[in-house]
């Protein structure tokens, strides 16, 4: 599974280690949006929404320096919020955390789903996701059939540190 990456600052938003700089979640790939001054970004796929498995799971990790109001982030349908929060110190995760967003009113259709991170001119804020899935309940309790795991790009490329 291949995702589209867009940066207002020209950066490769799939990574690797030692470039990503939190171990990704599950595999050896993830998605860093935001990190840098004036950063819009974005990853985004056009996939189908399993009618029996309409609950999107990701895992996303949160490590900001801002105060909560300017920096944002969230989960898109079709341009559409469906998940939204602020990307802030009073919002970091120190480390992994599994959301899940309801897609019932999308079930058996296919959809562009974006993340994205909106970032200002002042302090630093930065969304990590991974591990990408549909599963059939909000508990994820049984394994989920469509996988996208371990978010991945099909030909890496060279990127600058972010500051």
């Amino acid at each position: 599974m291949i995702w589209t990456q867009y940066s207002s600052n020209g950066f490769d938003l799939i990574l690797n280690p030692p470039v990503l700089i939190v171990p990704p979640h599950d595999g050896s790939w993830a998605a860093w949006l935001g990190g840098y001054p004036n950063e819009t970004a974005y990853i985004q796929q056009a996939v189908t929404v399993p009618a029996n498995q309409h609950y999107l799971s990701y895992w996303l990790w949160i490590a900001s320096e801002d105060v909560c109001g300017y920096d944002s982030g969230g989960v898109f349908v079709n341009g559409a919020t469906v998940e939204s929060y602020w990307l802030c110190d009073a919002s970091d995760t120190n480390g992994w955390v599994k959301h899940v967003v309801n897609l019932t009113a999308y079930a058996g259709q296919t959809v562009t789903i974006q993340f994205k991170a909106m970032l200002d001119d002042s302090l630093n804020s930065n969304l990590f996701i991974d591990s990408v899935a549909f599963q059939a309940n909000p508990s994820g309790e049984n394994p989920p059939a469509d996988s996208y795991g371990d978010i991945h790009a099909e030909m890496p490329k060279n990127n600058s540190q972010r500051k």
